[in-house]
């Protein structure tokens, strides 16, 4: 069914804009809006043939009728001053098309006013009909702005009803995002759940989390639930486990990674706006007149987000990967912006924001009304929790099955067998119960046996293993390798030690200050990085750094924009942000460090101490 948008501000502020305009003027501004409808529209030569035959713009065809025709009337008078000579100049284009011998089956006549008058409608209407009469139009129809923006807008929405069942319309790749599992992932993992009501300012109340083994895609999917918070600790399998739950039903995936929120989010439309890839909704449409459909896309995004029969989940990876929503009041603050979406909506977040967090809910956000009625709403909050020795030795199996090396599997199966009898805990303490460390603790073991380990130690063994296996593999088939970093001839612990540099380097540029507080920020340019060490001078293709680090680009939103990097997962950028700060202690001072970094600094010291070097 058609819909009015006459409320939404775009609507205005296009009303007005068109009002304004006249002549030519109107003629080229009113084209991406009849395109909206129909795609292959094209202007007309000025006072050439199609024009002198009472046509701007059409769709050609080789064959007649033409699919459309349009005359249009910008004028300058005001409503209330339509008289007979705007009448005069609409009768007089009708006839040229009457008397050129073209048909079309649709004619169209617009102009860029209410239209209220029945005195300027009715003469008009009346020629219109005699055109079908005679045969010229199959359709002719007399658009006044009301009219045309409303088919623009409606026309848009259903662009992006397509695009839900056809297209990923998500503003970033989740699959890209994610690095290639090991092996199957486990489906039942521990966890708990509970129960979440919240108004506007404040949490209401919670119930007893419920601890269980159970598929956290079932609890993601649970049909009564619209808003669901799943949190863990760093490397719990958060993003894992919600796109697992994604593969079940027809609803398409609207992934939002949480770093792209900022403090210019100020209203549900701005947020819903940054949800939907306009450059995927808006693939096929010609550059002149993106700008116009950008902004009615705007308004119909969220209408499309607000009706919960729309086919989607509103995904949000990494709130706290958003400096904004990591300060106090942010998670309130999204809260109260999703309120008005009415799709099923996941957010994941590290456990530990989340926690941390509980005495802004304790404690009243923003003012409280005297009157009204307080918008609650309720939250199913899902936790992973810390892996078993079941779940670990039931991955470690799976694991084993991938590997086709009888050594690398012989490796294995003293782990497993460490597992069973409960002495990996003297090796690697309670490590293996986080998903991701348990993926490093298999690698390095199926290349250096079982061995003791701690954390900083252990990711620092793993990301060399994963640049020398991703340096050396090519070179197993008889090619040259993967791209230097630098030149060709490095050997490969030059190349380990200028991934390792660069790294460091950009986890130190993705950070800024903010109120005595050093935070983490999502991204930085390559050129931060390359600037910032005299070793990096020779660099002069990025693309060797990115296949030999933990870094990865992101995409140019245009052709001149300067390329920026991130890291692949976020504990990544906190273990080389630590390794930074530990070995520049000065870039401290008196900041405020986050625990995380903290964590990491305390391991990598230790290390040190009993290394004497990292």
């Amino acid at each position: 069914m058609a819909k009015a948008w006459t409320d939404k501000t775009e609507y205005r502020h296009l009303f007005g804009e068109l009002a304004v305009t006249d002549d030519r003027t109107f003629e080229r501004a009113v084209l991406p809006l009849l395109r909206a409808s129909w795609p292959d529209t094209v202007g007309v030569p000025a006072r050439r043939t199609f024009d002198r035959a009472g046509i701007d713009h059409l769709v050609w065809s080789d064959s007649r009728p033409f699919p459309l025709v349009v005359q249009c009337k910008g004028f300058q008078v005001h409503e209330q001053e339509l008289g007979r000579e705007q009448v005069r100049q609409c009768l007089a284009s009708i006839q040229s098309f009457a008397r050129s011998g073209l048909t079309t089956k649709v004619y169209l006549l617009v102009h860029n006013r209410p239209g209220k008058s029945a005195e300027f409608r009715q003469p008009i209407q009346q020629a219109l009909s005699e055109l079908m009469n005679s045969g010229c139009a199959e359709k002719a129809e007399l658009w006044d702005l009301s009219r045309i923006l409303t088919e623009a807008f409606n026309s848009v929405l259903k662009r992006v009803q397509v695009g839900i069942r056809q297209w990923n319309l998500s503003v970033a790749n989740i699959h890209a995002r994610m690095e290639p599992e090991l092996c199957t992932p486990l489906d039942v993992v521990p966890l708990q759940t509970s129960e979440l009501l919240v108004d506007q300012h404040r949490l209401l109340s919670s119930s007893k989390p419920t601890r269980s083994l159970a598929d956290p895609s079932t609890q993601i999917l649970a049909a009564h639930v619209r808003l669901c918070v799943v949190i863990g600790e760093a490397g719990f399998g958060k993003t894992t486990a919600a796109l697992r739950s994604f593969g079940v039903g027809n609803r398409q995936v609207l992934y939002v990674p949480g770093a792209s929120i900022s403090d210019r989010t100020v209203s549900t439309k701005d947020l819903l706006e940054q949800c939907v890839s306009l450059d995927t909704l808006l693939r096929d449409v010609q550059d002149s007149d993106q700008p116009t459909l950008s902004r009615i896309a705007r308004p119909v995004i969220a209408h499309i987000l607000k009706d919960p029969e729309t086919p989607m989940i509103l995904m949000i990876d990494g709130v706290d990967e958003s400096v904004y929503l990591c300060r106090r009041g942010g998670i309130q603050s999204l809260l109260n912006l999703l309120r008005e979406v009415r799709v099923p909506i996941v957010l994941l977040a590290r456990s530990e924001l989340w926690h941390e967090r509980q005495g802004d809910f304790t404690a009243s956000f923003g003012a409280i009304a005297r009157h009204g009625i307080p918008r609650r709403q309720r939250i199913r909050l899902i936790e992973l929790l810390p892996w078993s020795d079941d779940e670990i030795r039931t991955l470690a199996s799976r694991y084993r099955t991938t590997i086709a090396d009888p050594e690398q599997r012989a490796r294995v199966d003293v782990f497993i067998r460490a597992i069973q009898s409960g002495d990996y805990t003297r090796f690697y303490g309670d490590i293996p119960r986080r998903p991701l460390f348990l993926r490093f603790i298999l690698e390095t073991v199926a290349e250096r046996d079982v061995h003791e380990v701690g954390r900083a130690a252990l990711f620092q063994e793993w990301a060399e293993l994963k640049i020398r296996r991703d340096v050396t593999r090519p070179m197993n088939w008889g090619v040259v390798g993967r791209p230097p970093v630098t030149s060709h001839g490095e050997s490969i612990d030059m190349v380990v030690y200028l991934a390792f540099c660069a790294m460091a380097t950009a986890a130190y540029r993705m950070t800024q200050v903010h109120n005595g507080s050093l935070e983490l920020t999502p991204s930085c340019s390559l050129d931060e990085v390359l600037s910032a060490e005299r070793g990096f001078s020779g660099i002069t293709d990025s693309t060797g750094l990115f296949l030999n680090s933990l870094l990865v680009p992101l995409p140019r939103a245009s052709v001149g924009e300067r390329l920026r990097l991130r890291f692949a997962h976020r504990a990544y950028q906190e273990f080389f942000l630590a390794r930074h700060l530990t070995e520049h202690p000065d870039l401290i001072g008196r900041l405020q460090i986050p625990r995380s970094i903290t964590m990491w600094m305390s391991d990598i010291s230790r290390l040190q101490e009993a290394r004497g070097s990292f």
